[in-house]
């Protein structure tokens, strides 16, 4: 194979890479599975993290030492400071050396070269309180009152998170509604919580690690997977909107599926306005969420399903529901443009959405790292700067 004109791929766990890349014919692949270990350094509470390594395994290294680090909530997902650039060599990127590599790296994808390690800031972390609601779908509305009052009061009490869950599946042919909760501290039942916990059926909430946690919001198996997004201001109505979308395409799916074995998801996390407060320290990132100004909601559209036959109903299906909620926000004032990159899909634009600034900034670091467009070019997959 003539490498030059070979296409490059490298898998590290992440939640982009899909089997159809995988058996991708013509291509060079690099995987870095392998490379998967977490080493911690008490003396300065670093945790060296290589690429290859998943959020499972990362947090079950750093229990022992009671801490943690800012990661995924779901387990299976991976982790990606250390760069191989265009031209093989090795670039230390941090706030002092290659600095702007370094902050076009946090948003920027994989535009630059192939990072094999990461130096994360630890924080003492022993176990947590947390576990699912369950509501019942009566009590919807008072569910997503609760996640639009949760949201507004998060600045008061940062240690709380939740995830609001909407899942139906036609293995049992029902939506079912829940809260995933956790609290970074062993307390049971703080304050900000009190909403949820009132118009709960059930619950499995329990003082455990965060590995014992994580597992209970993973989103459902499927071989056939879409994911979609969106970011609009912390408003009921629009969550109100969405399951009323989410219905029709339950209904739709219903009427037109040729398979078996399909669910349709919507998850919704607080996305407040601090966030936005956070993102400019350590020489902040290209994501652009410093003058975001108001609590917003993000929102995960995950659908699965076993046949290929139903491709083109489900991806029709998907982008019309986020469609209409775009335009549904816009009309209410509640829009925003800023795309989570990490729950985009192929169709969507995340690193446009990251405004025009940041978009010059991470084309600029681009060329400058990769100036004959190896990873523009041949590296497929993901969302190249050069398109957006």
């Amino acid at each position: 194979m003539d490498l030059s004109a070979a296409n490059l791929l490298y898998a590290a766990a992440a939640i982009l890479l899909g089997p159809a890349q995988l058996a991708a014919k013509g291509v060079v692949m690099i995987d870095l599975s392998m490379m998967n270990s977490t080493v911690f350094n008490a003396q300065s509470a670093i945790a060296s993290i290589e690429a290859g390594a998943r959020w499972s395994s990362v947090y079950h290294t750093l229990k022992q030492y009671g801490v943690a680090v800012t990661g995924g909530r779901a387990d299976s997902v991976g982790v990606g400071g250390l760069v191989i650039g265009a031209n093989g060599t090795l670039v230390v990127a941090n706030s002092t050396t290659h600095s702007r590599l370094f902050r076009a790296l946090k948003g920027g994808s994989n535009n630059f070269g192939i990072v094999t390690k990461i130096d994360m800031t630890t924080f003492p972390q022993g176990d947590l309180w947390g576990g699912i609601v369950r509501h019942h779908i009566s009590s919807i509305p008072l569910q997503i009152s609760a996640l639009v009052n949760f949201t507004n009061r998060l600045v008061d009490d940062p240690l709380a998170s939740v995830v609001g869950i909407w899942q139906y599946s036609s293995d049992i042919e029902r939506l079912e509604a829940a809260t995933g909760i956790q609290y970074a501290q062993p307390v049971e039942e703080p304050p900000i919580f009190h909403e949820t916990g009132r118009i709960g059926e059930s619950n499995t909430t329990r003082v455990a690690d965060i590995q014992d946690l994580m597992m209970e919001t993973a989103p459902p198996s499927g071989r056939r997977v879409l994911l979609l997004t969106l970011t609009f201001k912390n408003d009921a109505r629009v969550v109100h909107k969405i399951l009323e979308e989410q219905g029709e395409v339950i209904e739709n799916a219903k009427a037109h599926v040729r398979g078996d074995s399909w669910n349709v998801v919507s998850f919704l996390q607080p996305f407040p306005a601090f966030f936005g407060n956070l993102s400019t320290k350590n020489l902040g990132n290209v994501l652009g969420l410093e003058n975001m100004g108001n609590n917003h909601l993000l929102y995960l559209l995950f659908v699965s399903w076993g046949s290929k036959r139903d491709d083109s109903l489900f991806h029709e299906q998907g982008h019309r529901l986020i469609e209409r909620i775009r335009g549904f926000s816009h009309e209410i004032g509640a829009e925003n443009d800023f795309i989570y990159l990490n729950y985009a899909g192929k169709a969507q634009n995340p690193l446009r959405s990251y405004g025009e600034h940041n978009l010059r900034e991470i084309l600029r670091v681009a060329n400058e790292y990769d100036p004959d467009g190896v990873f523009q070019i041949q590296a497929p997959g993901g969302f190249k700067a050069h398109m957006a």
